[in-house]
């Protein structure tokens, strides 16, 4: 077994100290560059142009409530009761789609 003469402890601490300082310096400048990079993307972030809002559609369909409307005109129950609702809250009335007076149109 070879012993380490305090001249070749001396040397290996100065290595392991190069070897540190250069890890050291290379994870900042790592850092730096991370650092660089997440700034660029910032601000080419805050530079895109914002989209336009787009116009909501209106939650019910627009209905012609002057027109008279007949169960067949729509596609089932449920279409119809929107109209005879949204009709009879425009003052418009059931159209007579709600036969039995229970509230759904066209059952």
């Amino acid at each position: 077994m070879v012993e380490e003469t305090p001249e070749d402890q001396k040397q290996s601490e100065l290595e392991a100290a190069a070897a540190l300082k250069k890890f050291e310096e290379e994870q900042k400048r790592v850092q730096e560059e991370s650092d660089r990079l997440a700034a660029k993307r910032e601000a080419e972030e805050r530079n895109k142009p914002q989209p336009k809002p787009e116009l909501k559609k209106p939650a019910t369909p627009l209905y012609n409530f002057e027109e008279d409307k007949d169960c067949r005109d729509f596609n089932n129950s449920t279409e119809a009761t929107s109209f005879m609702k949204a009709s009879k809250a425009a003052g418009f009335g059931d159209h007579r789609l709600d036969y039995n007076h229970d509230g759904i149109a066209c059952n």
